[in-house]
């Protein structure tokens, strides 16, 4: 599977923690995941017994003894500091993105941990601005603060920003500056989450399972899912079909995102605006438990700024992914897509953060 890694243009790394074996002592099980030919493949298990930069500098080198040539030209992780260093130096031609999905759950448990749930719930545009904090990373890195401000700014206007002060600080400070614009956006990426991986990670307990099962179990599923890894590229090479297309649901979404990127550098929408229509596909993230429509009627206030609400059930998705784990090509949406209704912000004051 090295030559499958090395031929990837995009690798995909995530840890999981059910899966390792009791014995010997680990903290986690380190995936190494290639996308070749639109089929995700595992190329690398690596069994940590630590998280820090010192140990991943040591994967990573015996990585690149076993591959010299590797280098691609993305690579998406969570947001783990110690990744950060080491990906940097090891690839420094390399894209190194975050993943979306664990940006928006990350989100999510922050807005329990403030105990904001049923505010937000009961509370329309409170639940508008906290999806529009979701879909900051589809901005580009250099307007993702630009975002934010717009995002207070909304707040402020709505009589709401005491409520989601310290929600917002919560953004700014961990993920604007501590984590990084940089590392947070995935503009224009045509994969923007490490799905692909957890998909693995199911494929790989479900043979074993069990909980941290013996060592001898956990060799023998690793065994068999790389022979069906390497099964899988022969059919792959040999262009016989392996997985299902995109579905139409994440290519409408896909253009959608895409016409409003296009009308944002076109000067044809704000940032705000951009954010307001964005928002709506962020109802429903599989895996996040948003589960955060309104329990009570509550229309949008006439403010300066009035937030509409859009009820296009094609703007729900199940995943932030423009990709599933079974997509097998990587077709992107037209810009011309007008599936569904924008939703626009009124700015009086001129196209602020633009």
């Amino acid at each position: 599977m090295l030559n499958i890694m090395v031929a990837a243009l995009w690798l995909f790394i995530d840890g999981t923690f059910a899966s390792r074996p009791d014995t010997p002592p680990s903290r986690q099980l380190l995936v190494i995941s290639a996308l070749y030919q639109g089929m995700l493949f595992p190329v690398c298990y690596a069994l940590m017994e630590s998280k820090s930069e010192v140990a991943y500098r040591a994967l990573f080198a015996f990585v690149k003894d076993l591959a010299p040539s590797l280098a691609p030209e993305n690579i998406v992780t969570d947001y783990e500091a110690a990744f950060v260093p080491v990906i940097r130096d090891v690839f420094p031609s390399t894209i190194h993105q975050g993943c979306w999905f664990h940006f928006c759950q990350a989100l999510h448990r922050h807005l329990g941990f403030l105990g904001l749930i049923t505010f937000v719930k009961r509370n329309f545009n409170a639940l508008t601005v906290i999806r529009m904090c979701y879909v900051l990373p589809l901005l580009p890195s250099n307007k993702m603060i630009f975002g934010l401000n717009a995002i207070e700014y909304v707040a402020h206007m709505n009589g709401i920003l005491g409520e989601l002060q310290p929600f917002l600080d919560y953004v700014r400070e961990t993920w604007m500056v501590r984590i990084g614009t940089d590392l947070v956006s995935v503009h224009r990426s045509k994969h923007r989450t490490n799905n692909f991986s957890e998909s693995s990670h199911k494929a790989l307990q479900d043979r074993i399972g069990t909980i941290r099962p013996g060592v001898w179990d956990f060799v023998k599923a690793i065994n068999f899912e790389l022979i069906q890894a390497h099964l899988d590229v022969i059919r792959v090479q040999g262009a016989k079909p392996t997985r299902r297309n995109r579905r139409a649901r994440w290519i409408r979404q896909d253009a959608k995102i895409n016409k409003w990127l296009n009308q944002l550098d076109k000067g044809e929408k704000t940032v705000l605006e951009f954010l307001v229509s964005a928002q709506n596909i962020a109802r429903k993230l599989q895996g996040v438990q948003l589960h955060l429509e309104t329990q009570v009627s509550v229309e949008p206030t006439d403010y300066p700024v009035q937030l509409q609400a859009v009820d296009d059930p094609e703007d729900t998705v199940d995943d932030p992914s423009s990709v599933s784990s079974q997509d097998s090509q990587e077709t992107q949406g037209s810009d011309d897509t007008q599936d569904g209704q924008d939703t626009q912000a009124n700015d009086p004051g001129g196209r602020i953060c633009s």
